[in-house]
Protein backbone atom coordinates (compact mmCIF):
# COMPACT_ATOMS: atom_id res chain seq x y z
CA UNK A 1 0.00 0.00 0.00
CA UNK A 2 3.05 2.39 0.73
CA UNK A 3 4.83 1.79 -2.77
CA UNK A 4 1.23 2.69 -4.30
CA UNK A 5 0.83 5.70 -2.46
CA UNK A 6 4.40 6.91 -3.88
CA UNK A 7 3.60 5.91 -6.79
CA UNK A 8 0.04 7.65 -6.70
CA UNK A 9 2.30 10.79 -5.13
CA UNK A 10 4.91 10.63 -8.32
CA UNK A 11 2.33 10.78 -10.71
CA UNK A 12 0.42 13.32 -9.44
CA UNK A 13 3.97 15.80 -9.10
CA UNK A 14 4.64 14.87 -12.64
CA UNK A 15 0.71 15.80 -13.63
CA UNK A 16 1.34 19.30 -11.76
CA UNK A 17 4.78 20.05 -13.24
CA UNK A 18 3.61 19.21 -17.16
CA UNK A 19 -0.04 20.68 -17.29
CA UNK A 20 1.24 24.10 -16.82
CA UNK A 21 3.60 23.58 -19.86
CA UNK A 22 1.12 21.81 -21.62
CA UNK A 23 -1.56 24.98 -21.21
CA UNK A 24 1.12 27.32 -22.35
CA UNK A 25 1.70 25.60 -25.78
CA UNK A 26 -2.40 25.43 -26.31
CA UNK A 27 -1.98 29.20 -25.42
CA UNK A 28 1.18 29.96 -27.25
CA UNK A 29 2.81 31.15 -24.19
CA UNK A 30 5.66 29.36 -23.98
CA UNK A 31 8.05 32.30 -23.67
CA UNK A 32 6.17 34.06 -21.19
CA UNK A 33 6.22 30.60 -19.26
CA UNK A 34 9.86 30.35 -19.45
CA UNK A 35 10.46 34.04 -18.99
CA UNK A 36 8.92 33.54 -15.33
CA UNK A 37 11.20 30.77 -14.68
CA UNK A 38 14.39 32.32 -15.84
CA UNK A 39 13.33 35.26 -13.14
CA UNK A 40 12.19 33.29 -10.34
CA UNK A 41 15.47 31.27 -10.31
CA UNK A 42 17.82 34.55 -10.83
CA UNK A 43 15.84 35.30 -7.35
CA UNK A 44 17.10 34.43 -3.78
CA UNK A 45 16.31 30.77 -2.28
CA UNK A 46 12.73 31.82 -0.56
CA UNK A 47 11.44 33.34 -3.85
CA UNK A 48 12.48 30.33 -5.58
CA UNK A 49 10.74 27.95 -3.28
CA UNK A 50 7.69 30.39 -3.45
CA UNK A 51 7.97 30.59 -7.03
CA UNK A 52 8.07 26.66 -7.24
CA UNK A 53 5.15 25.81 -4.84
CA UNK A 54 2.78 28.34 -6.62
CA UNK A 55 3.70 26.94 -9.54
CA UNK A 56 2.88 23.41 -8.59
CA UNK A 57 -0.41 24.11 -6.74
CA UNK A 58 -1.07 26.07 -10.19
CA UNK A 59 -0.71 23.13 -11.96
CA UNK A 60 -2.17 20.46 -9.19
CA UNK A 61 -5.59 22.37 -10.20
CA UNK A 62 -5.39 22.84 -13.54
CA UNK A 63 -5.72 18.78 -13.81
CA UNK A 64 -7.16 17.62 -10.09
CA UNK A 65 -10.42 20.39 -10.42
CA UNK A 66 -11.21 18.88 -13.97
CA UNK A 67 -10.65 15.37 -12.76
CA UNK A 68 -13.22 15.81 -9.62
CA UNK A 69 -15.86 17.73 -11.58
CA UNK A 70 -15.74 14.17 -14.15
CA UNK A 71 -15.61 12.07 -11.20
CA UNK A 72 -18.94 14.21 -9.77
CA UNK A 73 -20.48 14.38 -12.75
CA UNK A 74 -20.51 10.13 -13.18
CA UNK A 75 -21.14 9.39 -9.62
CA UNK A 76 -24.51 7.93 -9.24
CA UNK A 77 -26.05 9.70 -6.43
CA UNK A 78 -23.76 13.49 -5.85
CA UNK A 79 -23.51 13.73 -9.54
CA UNK A 80 -27.33 14.54 -10.04
CA UNK A 81 -27.12 18.36 -10.01
CA UNK A 82 -24.08 18.41 -11.89
CA UNK A 83 -25.48 16.65 -14.75
CA UNK A 84 -28.92 18.61 -14.54
CA UNK A 85 -27.41 21.94 -14.63
CA UNK A 86 -24.66 20.61 -17.42
CA UNK A 87 -27.94 19.40 -19.47
CA UNK A 88 -29.43 22.08 -19.55
CA UNK A 89 -26.52 24.23 -20.75
CA UNK A 90 -25.61 21.87 -23.68
CA UNK A 91 -28.81 21.20 -24.46
CA UNK A 92 -31.36 24.09 -24.85
CA UNK A 93 -34.55 21.95 -26.05
CA UNK A 94 -36.43 20.34 -23.44
CA UNK A 95 -37.52 17.11 -25.03
CA UNK A 96 -33.68 16.09 -25.20
CA UNK A 97 -32.97 17.12 -21.84
CA UNK A 98 -35.77 15.12 -20.75
CA UNK A 99 -34.64 11.99 -22.53
CA UNK A 100 -31.03 12.33 -20.93
CA UNK A 101 -32.22 12.67 -17.59
CA UNK A 102 -34.27 10.14 -18.25
CA UNK A 103 -31.34 7.56 -19.78
CA UNK A 104 -29.36 8.94 -16.41
CA UNK A 105 -31.90 8.17 -13.78
CA UNK A 106 -32.18 4.44 -15.24
CA UNK A 107 -28.42 4.15 -15.27
CA UNK A 108 -28.15 5.80 -11.35
CA UNK A 109 -30.82 3.51 -9.95
CA UNK A 110 -28.80 0.52 -11.84
CA UNK A 111 -25.93 1.05 -10.29
CA UNK A 112 -27.34 1.65 -7.09
CA UNK A 113 -29.34 -1.71 -7.50
CA UNK A 114 -26.41 -3.92 -8.39
CA UNK A 115 -24.00 -2.45 -5.40
CA UNK A 116 -25.31 -4.34 -2.95
CA UNK A 117 -25.13 -7.60 -4.87
CA UNK A 118 -21.86 -7.06 -6.11
CA UNK A 119 -20.45 -6.76 -2.66
CA UNK A 120 -22.20 -10.10 -1.81
CA UNK A 121 -21.27 -11.82 -4.69
CA UNK A 122 -17.37 -11.28 -4.35
CA UNK A 123 -17.65 -12.21 -0.52
CA UNK A 124 -19.55 -15.58 -0.47
CA UNK A 125 -20.95 -16.40 -4.06
CA UNK A 126 -18.03 -15.92 -7.03
CA UNK A 127 -17.49 -19.56 -6.91
CA UNK A 128 -20.87 -20.75 -7.11
CA UNK A 129 -21.50 -18.69 -9.98
CA UNK A 130 -19.97 -18.79 -13.47
CA UNK A 131 -20.58 -14.31 -13.73
CA UNK A 132 -22.08 -11.83 -11.61
CA UNK A 133 -24.77 -11.31 -14.33
CA UNK A 134 -25.96 -15.28 -13.42
CA UNK A 135 -25.66 -14.43 -9.95
CA UNK A 136 -27.43 -11.23 -10.18
CA UNK A 137 -30.38 -12.60 -11.82
CA UNK A 138 -30.57 -15.43 -9.16
CA UNK A 139 -30.41 -12.59 -6.42
CA UNK A 140 -33.28 -10.57 -8.28
CA UNK A 141 -35.49 -13.71 -8.75
CA UNK A 142 -35.10 -14.49 -5.10
CA UNK A 143 -36.22 -10.83 -4.12
CA UNK A 144 -39.28 -11.07 -6.85
CA UNK A 145 -40.44 -14.31 -5.17
CA UNK A 146 -40.04 -12.33 -2.32
CA UNK A 147 -37.99 -15.54 -0.52
CA UNK A 148 -35.79 -12.51 0.56
CA UNK A 149 -35.79 -8.77 1.14
CA UNK A 150 -32.94 -7.44 -1.27
CA UNK A 151 -32.85 -4.25 0.78
CA UNK A 152 -31.34 -6.61 3.41
CA UNK A 153 -28.04 -7.78 3.53
CA UNK A 154 -27.77 -11.37 2.21
CA UNK A 155 -25.35 -12.83 4.25
CA UNK A 156 -25.59 -16.12 6.51
CA UNK A 157 -27.00 -15.71 9.60
CA UNK A 158 -24.75 -16.97 12.99
CA UNK A 159 -26.95 -19.68 13.27
CA UNK A 160 -27.11 -22.25 10.22
CA UNK A 161 -30.84 -22.99 10.67
CA UNK A 162 -32.09 -19.12 10.43
CA UNK A 163 -30.08 -19.37 7.10
CA UNK A 164 -31.51 -22.25 5.93
CA UNK A 165 -34.99 -21.14 6.54
CA UNK A 166 -34.13 -17.56 4.51
CA UNK A 167 -32.50 -19.99 1.82
CA UNK A 168 -35.77 -21.52 1.36
CA UNK A 169 -37.79 -18.58 1.89
CA UNK A 170 -40.11 -20.11 4.51
CA UNK A 171 -41.97 -18.50 7.67
CA UNK A 172 -41.35 -20.37 10.86
CA UNK A 173 -44.32 -22.39 12.16
CA UNK A 174 -44.24 -24.50 8.41
CA UNK A 175 -44.79 -28.22 8.54
CA UNK A 176 -42.55 -30.67 6.89
CA UNK A 177 -45.09 -30.96 3.54
CA UNK A 178 -44.48 -26.99 3.69
CA UNK A 179 -40.69 -27.34 3.73
CA UNK A 180 -41.05 -30.42 0.93
CA UNK A 181 -43.31 -28.61 -1.80
CA UNK A 182 -41.09 -25.08 -1.23
CA UNK A 183 -37.85 -27.14 -1.73
CA UNK A 184 -39.25 -28.74 -4.89
CA UNK A 185 -40.53 -25.66 -6.08
CA UNK A 186 -36.86 -24.20 -5.61
CA UNK A 187 -35.09 -26.97 -7.37
CA UNK A 188 -37.42 -26.42 -10.53
CA UNK A 189 -36.61 -22.92 -10.91
CA UNK A 190 -32.65 -23.85 -10.62
CA UNK A 191 -32.41 -26.38 -12.79
CA UNK A 192 -29.60 -25.31 -15.26
CA UNK A 193 -31.48 -25.24 -18.41
CA UNK A 194 -32.80 -21.36 -16.82
CA UNK A 195 -30.30 -20.41 -14.23
CA UNK A 196 -27.15 -21.49 -15.68
CA UNK A 197 -25.06 -23.93 -14.06
CA UNK A 198 -24.53 -23.14 -10.56
CA UNK A 199 -24.18 -24.37 -7.66
CA UNK A 200 -27.74 -23.86 -5.66
CA UNK A 201 -29.28 -27.36 -5.88
CA UNK A 202 -26.47 -28.55 -3.11
CA UNK A 203 -26.89 -25.10 -1.20
CA UNK A 204 -30.72 -25.94 -1.49
CA UNK A 205 -29.79 -29.34 0.08
CA UNK A 206 -27.86 -28.56 2.40
CA UNK A 207 -30.48 -25.86 3.81
CA UNK A 208 -33.44 -28.63 3.67
CA UNK A 209 -31.08 -31.17 5.96
CA UNK A 210 -30.64 -29.05 8.47
CA UNK A 211 -33.83 -27.84 8.73
CA UNK A 212 -35.14 -31.41 8.75
CA UNK A 213 -32.53 -32.23 11.29
CA UNK A 214 -33.11 -29.09 13.69
CA UNK A 215 -37.05 -30.26 13.66
CA UNK A 216 -36.04 -34.07 13.70
CA UNK A 217 -37.71 -34.94 10.89
CA UNK A 218 -36.35 -37.93 9.46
Amino acid sequence: MDGLMWVVVALAGLLSYQVPIYAARLAHSEAALDTLWSAALQDGLPSRVLFIAAYMLSGFALWAVPAWLAASFFHPVRGRPLRRRALRLLSPAKPVQLYMLKKYDNWEAEIVERRQPKAVYKADFSGQFPSFRQFLAYYRWLGDEHYIDVREPFTAASDKYDDAVIMLGLTEGFSADDLNSRYRSLMKQIHPDIAGPNDIARRLGDARGIIKKRKGWS
